[in-house]
């Protein structure tokens, strides 16, 4: 983990390098892989999305939350970007709490995709 302070009280911190951390579980039968990145930009988002995708193809859901310090936040808090998507999944059950889990910890410029 890296820590940076951009105005913030606390500092944020944000994966290290262009690895993508993986980790996978088996629940009832069905089969979750966790990923984890450092991106700076929803291009670079949206690139690592792809790569899962391509790399899983028979995924049915690939389910992501995504935080940014840059760019302007909303209620012009200076927040930056945050996006999520359920892919299918019933509204709010996997893109929140994933974007949840991800400001919960304090991360920003991160993307992680289950």
């Amino acid at each position: 983990l890296h820590s940076s302070s951009v105005g913030q009280s606390e500092p944020l911190k944000s994966l290290e390098g262009n690895d993508i951390y993986a980790a996978e579980e088996t629940i009832k039968k069905s089969r979750f892989i966790g990923f984890a990145s450092h991106c700076t930009s929803w291009d670079d988002a949206q690139t690592i999305l792809e790569s899962v995708r391509k790399d899983h193809p028979k995924s049915r859901h690939v389910c992501f939350g995504f935080v940014s310090s840059s760019g302007a936040g909303r209620n012009n808090e200076g927040a930056g970007t945050e996006r999520c998507s359920d892919d299918g999944e019933p509204t709010g059950t996997a893109g929140v709490p994933i974007l949840g889990a991800i400001k919960g910890e304090g991360l920003s410029d991160t993307i992680c995709i289950v």
